[in-house]
């Protein structure tokens, strides 16, 4: 075989082959007979598209399609290349007399026989010769090598025969060579493709030829190819590739220069030979040595023979002071259990990239590293599990035996670095570091490795390092590995350094096991001297991250690791710093448990500016949330401590617990305490929460947190960009303060921040002096509402200061501090709106000096326009007071300041100084379905400034007021008609004033005094209704997931009026038993409000007329003379707690529904009057449940495959029987049963 134009030694059974034109006159007659013989024997010969020769990579190409090999850039004199053919007979009959031919012709060229030397092979051992010859069939060809045994093969169906061919150039071939391979039946014994011969390979059929190149390696763009890897190495000039093709090259390589050794198909290397190197005769399969760059690529090195003798230490690829890549490599020295063989291993100032090798079957190391620098990257590094106690394995070994190495090792996998021995010698690992430096062995220096986004799992230890100081490992899964990281002191243990092993993921999110500082981590074993804080919540690709940190790390190393979106979770535990957040993430805790607590000013070193009043103060926050782009932060469930800080941070004017600056999110379940800053006196506030925004529009939630012990306010929010929720909070001051301490604030919403105030309680907001006072929530140049917040023993409940807003059902207690309940003042000029409604006052007493109320509106400024509401409130003094219950009007009062215009309804206001009080700059007011009465001096006072023209006062019940019901002391005429003087006889008029020309009074009614100048006449002569509460089942809607839950309803009084005077509630419940099961009943502190109850409960179960219900009853015991206190506004009867009894199984069952019904409900008076209300019912359903779903959760796991498998086999009666497990109800635990959780596993719905 042989051509000549650089091409391939050829390979011998091919798939279609030409054959010569038959040059045979053929009669016509005759034609169709011989049709079928000429379509089975004429060669096809197919016109061909020149290979176009490639500018880099191999230049042999097989096209198997058309069993052709071209040698695309021909081939330099010497140069040797073979092929490899495999024929198969796929078809039906025994083929006999087989031969292989090859054709040949140099493209532009013209090759003759003496131009190459050919060889063919059965086993690639014994060489026959096959001399070229000129071409007798395919004239198209200009050489043809026949090639086979004498008499041909023989191949039976099925069968498959292998051969090689070989050829040798003996001149330059410039041209690109194509050669083409036939199998033919040899009908004539010839030894040629001649007449009447029959091609078997045309189409593969009934012979499918496949064709390689093999055992040839190829210099680059050269043309020059040898028969081993080591020619091409000899022969190669430094910056070189050599492609290497198919074969198994049993061959040791030895490598002094800068190539590149690359494989051109999937050839193997197996060749093993002693090596001088610098440690003495070592074994390698290839040897680097003192060579630049050398890149082995894509082979697979196999060895054969290493480590023989026993002892001998081999590698299957060693670099030694040189450089150089090791890319797409199998590497397999095949030496399991040999203590003294490594895969791969470079020293002695070696560079070297490992990547992308799969590295598997050595004995003892699968890289290793001595004084080297190395990359080690996208590899599989598979070791063995071994069970004696003398064998040991480790994935990567990098040591500083003679000099420290430098090594980056990066998302690799390793695993099964394995003992299963109880008590092995050596503790196998997929990653050590510096071992011999813990034995003290000569003056060692730490080597410097990154070990990043691995996998390392089932192993014995993950990663065991010598003195770690100049390493870490982060974002590894290190998981299933009974011992996760080890780092031991240099010299047995006397000197040890911290090894940083922070954020990776250790098979669970509770991190590593660590018998002090982490008893309760699921993860592998590590040893102390190991930075494991913080770790990953997940695999480390999973996005967004979760980071968990316990005390033995801070907080602010995962906060600084974490990207915009991430999780920090916050273990037990107390952290002595300062948390800054520059970006979009969760901080939670766990609770009280987790305590943030700098132990001193020293700590807080992020000193940020925050807006206040118009300007800018200095704040240092403990938590400080400082996004540019405003982006959400969230922060919760911990405990934030400033005790220990008591003196000025540097810098800073303010300090703070949490601090969010120009920053949205949610504060949630965080306590706070101790921003007192002690030793700093009032010079530098103290706050529990700080918000501040003047650039980024944004929005802030605080919910569920507790604030205590704080200097100046407990919630401070400043800034025009600022929207706040702020909700269920509780909210405790330090008051009683006396002089020279802080005027403390619950929540300041100020410098145009808006949003809602709800269901926070407030308390303790006191300074003794009264120079200043205390308030629960202060509204100060900004706007926003307060809703159903409890304020207790605050000077002021709630207050808008230059501030348009409302408030609603919330309850204020002064208790004996409180001067003002609920109030608007404005001291600029502006259109301003107040709504006061449904709230409960109490507890406001005299202000010396200050005019004061428990509700009410007062304007400081000209041009102020002021439009107040106030509706539905309660307002109950002790009738020791000199406050107010309403007053409306401006400061001072009679001067001109601004127009007011009020509209006071449905309130019940009593036990005040006057109960509706009018001073000032009132434009227009109407009081309308009110309750004022038992006040000290009037039920409605207005005061000389006031022009009454605008003022009507209608429908309201005046009664048992002690001065008048009603003193005008204004201008004008007042309209009071159509209201309730507390008798049918109406008002007592003393005296008598002239209207409209006649006589306006006396009048001698049994009713509340009235003053002249108040149209009374028509008056009431029964009472006007209160408004009707309500009795509801809250929640309205409840929907139960699963059997056996428990939920609660409350059974609540909803807007109850005190002027109702209610001593008794009660209800009926009704149920479906069938359904549901009742737990308990517990009342609730409505009634409880008003004094000492009675509370009465039955659970009745097929009662004749109600059916299932629970009868419930509160009433007030009996007081030693009557009733002065009575309940009002909102709050909970009663708490039925329910347990889930029954659920359908099987997801096309219907859902199951029940009302929960009130039924004879009653309120009752004080007069035993029944109180007319309205009520609400509520709902219950309750959804089937997947039939797998044998525990009831909702998804289908392992817990119910357990439950099923722990019963597998039993039936009723059984020790083991567990009716739940009978999924398809036949009385047994079968494998039907099993089969329908596992056809179902993993379903969530």
């Amino acid at each position: 075989m042989f051509l000549r134009k650089r091409h391939i030694a050829l390979a011998f059974m091919l798939k279609r082959i030409g054959e010569r034109k038959m040059r045979m006159k053929i009669q016509m007659s005759v034609m169709a007979m011989l049709l079928m013989l000429l379509m089975s024997t004429m060669p096809i010969m197919l016109n061909v598209k020149l290979v176009e020769a490639s500018s880099s990579g191999p230049s042999l190409v097989v096209d198997d399609a058309q069993n052709k090999i071209y040698a695309t850039i021909g081939a330099k004199l010497g140069s040797n290349f073979t092929d490899k053919a495999t024929a198969t007979n796929v078809g039906s009959e025994e083929l006999t007399g087989l031969l292989l031919g090859v054709f040949a012709k140099e493209v532009d060229g013209t090759l003759v026989p003496e131009d190459g030397t050919g060889w063919w092979s059965l086993d690639g051992v014994i060489w026959y010769p096959a001399p070229p010859l000129e071409v007798s069939s395919y004239l198209d060809y200009q050489v043809e090598v026949i090639t086979g045994p004498v008499g041909g093969v023989t191949l039976p169906v099925g069968a498959s025969m292998a051969q090689y061919g070989k050829v040798r150039f003996n001149r330059d071939v410039n041209n690109q060579v194509e050669f083409l391979v036939v199998i033919f039946k040899d009908v004539n014994g010839d030894r040629k493709l001649s007449d009447g011969d029959i091609v078997v390979s045309t189409g593969d059929f009934p012979v499918k030829l496949d064709i390689w190149i093999w055992w040839t390696t190829e210099i680059e763009d050269q043309g020059l190819f040898y028969d081993t890897i080591q020619a091409a190495i000899d022969a190669a000039s430094a910056g070189q590739t050599i492609y290497v093709y198919d074969g198994i090259y049993n061959e040791a390589l030895y490598i002094n220069k800068g190539i590149t050794l690359k494989a051109a198909s999937s050839p193997i290397i197996s060749g093993a030979q002693m090596r001088t190197t610098n440690y003495g005769d070592r074994q390698a399969t290839i040897f680097v040595e003192n060579a630049i760059n050398v890149i082995l690529e894509n082979l697979d090195i196999e060895s054969q023979g290493l480590g023989i003798p026993a002892g001998t230490r081999s590698y299957a690829i060693l670099y030694e002071n040189s450089s150089g890549t090791v890319r797409n490599c199998i590497v397999s020295p095949n030496t399991i259990g040999d203590m003294y063989s490594a895969a791969v291993a470079f020293w002695d100032n070696s560079v070297v990239t490992i990547e992308k090798c799969l590295i598997k079957n050595f004995g003892r190391i699968g890289i290793y590293s001595n004084n080297a620098t190395s990359t080690i990257r996208d590899n599989e590094i598979i070791g063995q599990v071994y069970s004696l106690d003398n064998q040991v394995n480790y994935g990567i070994e990098i040591e500083d035996y003679t000099g420290p190495s430098v090594a980056e090792i990066v998302r690799n996998k390793i695993y099964n670095c394995n003992n299963t021995h109880p008590n092995p010698l050596w503790s196998s690992a997929a990653i050590i570091v510096d071992i011999w430096m813990y034995y003290n062995i000569g003056s060692m220096i730490p080597s410097t490795v990154s070990i990043e986004n691995n996998e390392i799992y089932d192993n014995y230890e993950a990663i065991e390092i010598t003195k770690g100081m100049l390493s870490h490992a982060h974002y590894n899964n290190i998981y299933n590995n009974p011992y996760g990281i080890f780092n031991w002191g240099a010299n047995y243990n006397t000197d040890n350094a911290t090894f940083d092993a922070r954020f990776n993921w250790w098979g669970d999110a509770s991190g590593p096991y660590h018998s002090t500082t982490n008893p309760s981590g699921l993860g592998g074993e590590i040893g102390d001297n190991v930075k494991y804080s913080p770790w990953l919540g997940a695999l480390f690709a999973t996005t967004p991250r979760t980071y968990h940190v316990n005390p033995t790390g801070t907080i602010q190393e995962a906060v600084s690791e974490a990207s915009s979106g991430d999780t920090v979770i916050v273990h037990s535990g107390t952290y002595d710093e300062q948390v800054v957040i520059a970006k979009s993430l969760t901080l939670q805790g766990m609770g009280d448990t987790t305590i943030v607590k700098p132990s001193s000013a020293d700590k807080l070193t992020t000193v940020l500016d925050g807006h206040w009043w118009g300007t800018t103060k200095q704040v240092a926050g403990i938590i400080v949330a400082n996004v540019a782009t405003g982006s959400s932060v969230i922060v919760k469930k911990m405990k934030i401590d400033g005790e220990s800080v008591t003196t000025r941070p540097t810098g800073a004017d303010f300090v703070t617990g949490i601090f969010y600056r120009e920053t949205g999110g949610l504060i949630d379940s965080v306590n706070i305490i101790g921003i007192t800053i002690t030793d700093a006196g009032t010079a530098v506030r103290g706050y529990g929460i700080y918000l501040s925004a003047v650039v980024n529009t944004v929005a802030v939630e605080i919910k569920g947190s507790t604030l205590t012990n704080y200097d100046k306010n407990g919630i401070d929010i400043h800034g025009n960009k600022l929207t706040i929720n702020i909700h269920d909070n509780n909210i405790t001051g330090r008051g009683p303060l006396p002089s020279g301490d802080e005027v403390q604030n619950g929540i300041v919403v100020m410098d145009g921040a808006k949003g809602t105030v709800n269901r926070n309680r407030i308390s303790d907001h006191i300074y003794t002096p009264e120079t200043w006072w205390g308030a629960g929530i202060l509204f100060i140049d900004s706007s926003g509402s307060a809703a159903n917040n409890i304020i207790t023993n605050c000077q002021i409940g709630i207050i808008f200061q230059d501030s348009s807003g409302s408030a609603q059902g919330n309850i204020v207690n002064g208790g004996s501090a409180g001067l003002l309940g609920i109030w608007a003042q404005y001291t600029k000029a502006g259109t301003w709106t107040a709504t006061f409604v449904s709230n409960i006052v109490t507890g406001v007493h005299d202000a010396s000096g200050y005019e004061n109320a428990a509700t009410g509106v007062q304007s400081w400024a000209e041009n102020a326009l002021i439009s107040v509401k106030i509706e539905n409130n309660q307002l109950t003094g002790d009738r020791l007071t000199s406050a107010d219950g309403i007053f409306v009007g401006d400061f001072p009062e009679y001067g001109p300041a601004g127009e007011i215009t009020a509209t006071i309804s449905n309130n019940v206001v009593s036990g005040w100084q006057h109960g509706i009080r009018l001073v000032s700059s009132i434009t227009s007011t109407t009081i309308k379905g009110n309750t004022i009465f038992n006040n000290l001096g009037n039920g409605i006072y207005i005061e000389s400034a006031v022009n009454v023209s605008g003022i009507h006062i209608n429908l309201n019940n005046i009664q048992g007021n002690d001065a008048y019901g009603i003193l005008n002391g204004g201008t004008g005429v007042l309209d009071a008609c159509f209201n309730w003087w507390g008798d049918p006889s109406g008002p007592y008029h003393e005296t008598s004033w002239e209207y409209m020309g006649e006589p306006y009074g006396p009048h001698f009614g049994l009713g509340d005094n009235v003053s002249d100048y108040v149209l009374y006449d028509p008056w009431l002569e029964y009472s006007v209704p209160l408004p009707q509460p309500t009795i509801r089942v809250e929640p309205s809607n409840y929907q139960a997931l699963r059997l056996n839950e428990t939920f609660s309803v409350n059974i609540t009084m909803n807007n109850l009026s005190i002027g109702w005077r209610t001593v008794g509630v009660q209800f009926r419940l009704q149920f479906n038993s069938t359904l549901l099961e009742v737990v308990s009943v517990t009342e609730g502190l409505f009634m409880r409000q008003a004094g000492e109850t009675l509370f009465i409960y039955y659970i009745e179960y097929g009662d004749y007329f109600y059916g299932d219900n629970i009868v419930v009853g509160v009433a007030l015991l009996p007081q030693e003379e009557e009733w002065t206190n009575w309940p009002s506004g909102t709050g909970t009867i009663a708490t039925i707690t329910f347990r889930v009894k029954y659920q359908p199984r099987g997801l096309d069952k219907p859902k199951l529904t029940c009302d929960l019904k009130l039924m004879d409900t009653l309120i009752m008076s004080d007069k035993g009057e029944q109180v007319s209300h309205y009520i609400q019912y509520g709902h219950y359903e309750i959804l089937p449940i997947h039939i797998a779903d044998v525990n009831f959760d909702r998804r289908i796991n392992m817990d119910d495959l357990m439950i099923v498998v722990n019963a597998f086999g039993a039936y009723s009666g059984h020790p083991r029987w567990n009716p739940i497990a009978d999924i398809n109800l036949d009385g047994r635990v079968s494998m039907g049963d099993i089969i329908e959780v596992v056809t179902n596993f993993g379903k969530v719905y």
